[in-house]
């Protein structure tokens, strides 16, 4: 990490936050990688070094779920395994090699389990890219090594041989063996009838004061010295054998350890391959943290604004996950032109929790973490992030109290910052009150000039009383339920809240003489201002109750309204299903009329009768088609827009088609429209529109790409084959073919139906005859397809 790139930050600031203890329970969702990298996580000072780690973050958090939850928790420590693999000549024992089998089948189970979604996260998709998964090593240990770590007789033919030799030579020694213990002569001198070795050669368990009945070598002693290992004479020249036999097979077995082991040499650069999986480790594990705490990515800009969408501290979380309970979130906001919070309240009301849970969240943030908050929060990026929280007193050190704060109050006084935030817990106190308000109200008129913002706790009336000399001064108070006592750990903004130092001592048991003597001991000037902190805190409990009672009155019209609505729409899906089946019947009865006067038709030879029918059929026709607006319009209820409400300049679209326009003018009476689409004006029936929501459209100006597509329209966009469907499957292609059509601005379009005088045919010309964007229709010349095609000339 750049240093440019680091958030100034000193170490108690990191201790009083208690920065370390979320770092560590983070890394319990991760493993060893993970859990270094995340330990020594630090927060980032420039906004796009810390939205390069946001962006990484936020596309594991898109698909973890979906992925399976994957995680690295469990891949083992491989780095002792890869000092051994650098050495020349260095093999790797069996169990090792099953912990690199382990190590590499964890990656590519990771691998595996983002692989469908790579085109959800292009960052790490990159990373996974560069993860070796070994899949020939792993597949070569498991046919050569058994899970007990004993390689395979039949890992290589060599090893094979010299097995199946070993066993031979091993079984025939045991038989000699076997053969002499049972001899009469030599059965007093056995110690025990068991076969066994001594350095790799197979010896007789001899009573030692017997040893001299056996001819034989005596290759050593037992420990009671009441018998010797010896070696028959017998068996000498086969010993000797086996040793030579064992000796080439270990060697064999040693030469495929090696091979495996050079096979993870095939890994270059193991730094670079533990660093990837070390950052994808703690994405993963921040990932479990976020789903767990309900955690979000939080926005962080170069704005003068924080703002905190229920923002919950992260170890009281925690505790409050374990103990199944919730926490008070916290909402808090400073404009640009905010630059001194003072938060006030009574004791152990949340004043300091609600102080580190801002630094938290900031030092989370800019770290690229998760936060526990809501996707609402927004945070400014500063370069410095001091804080003097908790009472640092130091007997070694000779440091009080009050000396401890000054301690730590200097650096931020002192040191320049692009963009700093200061969190000051019980700013001047330590001291007497009144030199405390007086230094306390210098350091705060110091930091205001100082670019970013400051958060103060305090109990003082005169630091306080700020908030109403300065503008960028605002307070908050941290929520005193009047009734019972008891703070409720709500920021109330733009609050001045009272410390209620003696309501909490009543509440623990102060006895009641020494707080009616501690009332009147106080300046009447000071209870003048607590009896008007309290009334104001009354007044605005009692304003923050009918504010919930007022949302919840909402959120309870809000579902008895989305009721309504829905009880609203089945009614409407209802009367628009029953509208739709009565309309298809009027259709249909007007396609079977039509047909049947076409059949008619063809029946007749006379050319006078048959121009009189023909003359007649139109006039039917034209009388059809002119009520057919009326005939077919939906009720009222169903009708996207009434009559009334159309008005040139809407937006409108063609309800068999996909095209929308502008509508320019109406004439109610006739109930039809003129329309523009693009450069092209239509008249159509009003029962054919329906309003578009979302205004008029903008103008379409073609663009050069635009004209270069018109220009190189596909034969698919000029032509539509109609053959082989039903005829409402073929009127709704015909539809989008005339809809694509007129959107790319062809000036004709060539429909193939066949040539038999069917239900197709006809049907397809009469609706051609009367769609709205057909100027004409022509039979299609011989060379198109003659009496089975015809061109459409569509409307310019």
């Amino acid at each position: 990490m750049p240093l440019k790139c680091a958030l100034a930050c000193p170490d108690w600031t990191y201790r009083s936050l208690e920065y370390q203890a979320v770092l560590r329970h983070i890394a319990g969702w991760a493993g060893f990688y993970g859990r270094r990298y995340l330990r020594r996580l630090r927060p980032l000072a420039d906004r796009r070094c810390i939205r390069r780690r946001q962006v990484v973050l936020e596309e594991i958090l898109k698909t973890y779920e979906r992925a399976g939850r994957p995680s690295l928790r469990f891949l083992p420590d491989l780095r002792a395994i890869v000092r051994t693999v650098r050495l020349e000549g260095a093999c790797l024992a069996p169990e090792e090699l099953w912990t690199a089998v382990a190590f590499f089948d964890q990656v590519d189970v990771l691998v595996r389990a983002f692989r469908p979604y790579r085109s959800d996260m292009p960052h790490v998709a990159r990373w996974l890219d560069g993860l070796p998964t070994m899949a020939e090593f792993r597949s070569r240990v498991r046919s050569v090594l058994t899970p007990s770590g004993e390689v395979l007789e039949t890992a290589t033919p060599e090893l094979q041989r010299i097995s199946r030799s070993w066993r031979q030579l091993r079984e025939q020694i045991e038989q000699r063996l076997k053969a002499f213990i049972g001899k009469p002569d030599y059965a007093s001198a056995i110690q025990e009838p068991i076969l066994t070795q001594r350095d790799h050669r197979w010896v007789l368990l001899v009573k030692a004061d017997q040893q001299h009945r056996i001819p034989g070598i005596v290759l050593g002693m037992s420990g009671s010295g009441a018998s010797v290992y010896l070696e028959p004479l017998e068996i000498v020249e086969l010993n000797n054998r086996y040793v030579l036999l064992e000796e080439e097979r270990r060697a064999e077995v040693q030469r495929v350890l090696r091979q495996l082991t050079d096979d993870l040499r095939a890994v270059s650069d193991w730094p670079r391959l533990f660093r990837r999986l070390a950052r994808l480790d703690a994405l993963l594990a921040m990932a479990a943290y976020a789903h767990a705490y309900e955690a979000a990515v939080p926005r962080v800009e170069d704005a003068d604004r924080l703002v905190l969408d229920r923002a919950r501290h992260p170890l009281l979380a925690i505790q409050a996950r374990t103990r199944r309970q919730t926490v008070v979130p916290l909402d808090l906001e400073m404009d640009e032109r905010a630059k001194v919070l003072i938060i006030t309240g009574p004791n152990a009301g949340g004043k300091t929790v609600a102080l580190k849970t801002v630094g938290l969240v900031v030092l989370m943030a800019q770290a690229g973490l998760p936060v526990p908050a809501g996707p609402g929060t927004r945070l400014p990026c500063f370069s410095h992030v001091m804080a003097d929280i908790g009472d640092q007193q130091d007997l070694t050190q000779n440091l009080s109290t009050f000396a401890s704060h000054v301690r730590r109050l200097i650096p931020m006084l002192t040191t320049p910052v692009r963009r700093g935030l200061f969190l000051i817990d019980e700013l001047g106190t330590g001291t007497d009150p009144a030199e405390g308000a007086a230094l306390g109200t210098a350091v705060l008129k110091h930091l205001r000039n100082q670019p970013g913002k400051v958060l103060v706790v305090t109990h003082l009336t005169s630091i306080k009383l700020m908030a109403l000399q300065e503008a960028d001064v605002i307070t908050a108070s941290m929520e005193f339920a009047p009734e019972t006592l008891a703070p409720t750990f709500r920021l109330i903004p733009h609050a001045f809240g009272a410390s209620h130092a003696l309501d909490i001592a009543r509440r623990y048991g102060l006895p009641e003489a020494i707080l009616e003597a501690a009332y009147r001991a106080l300046d009447p000037s000071h209870l003048q201002w607590m009896e008007l902190v309290r009334r104001l805190e009354a007044t605005q409990h009692a304003v923050e109750e009918q504010r919930a009672a007022l949302e919840r009155e909402r959120q309870e019209q809000a579902q008895r309204y989305q009721a309504l609505l829905r009880e609203l729409e089945q009614s409407r899906a209802a009367l628009t299903q029953e509208w739709q089946a009565w309309k298809q019947r009027v259709q249909r009865w007007w396609e079977e009329r039509q047909q049947e006067w076409l059949a008619f038709f063809h029946e007749v030879q006379d050319p006078a009768v048959r121009q009189a029918l023909r003359e007649r059929f139109q006039a039917v026709r034209r009388q059809f088609l002119q009520e057919e607006a009326d005939v077919l319009r939906p009720p009222p209820t169903l009708a996207a827009g009434r009559p009334a409400d159309w008005s040139p300049g809407m937006a409108v679209r063609l309800r068999n088609a996909s095209t929308t326009g502008t509508l320019e003018a109406v004439d109610s009476e006739r109930a039809v429209a003129v329309v523009r689409v693009q450069d092209k004006r239509l008249q159509v029936p009003l029962a054919w529109l329906e309003p578009t929501p979302g205004g008029s459209p903008p103008p379409v100006v073609p663009t050069p790409e635009d004209v270069n597509r018109l220009a190189t329209a596909s034969p698919a966009d000029r032509e539509v084959y109609l053959l082989g469907l039903h005829v409402p499957d073929a009127l709704d292609r015909l539809d989008q073919a005339l809809d694509r059509a007129y959107r790319r601005g062809l000036q004709r379009l060539r429909v193939i139906h066949g040539y038999r005088p069917g239900r197709l045919k006809q049907a397809v010309l009469e609706h051609l005859r009367h769609h709205p964007m057909v100027e004409r229709v022509e039979p299609a010349p011989p060379q198109e397809g003659g009496p089975g095609a015809t061109i459409v000339f569509l409307r310019q």
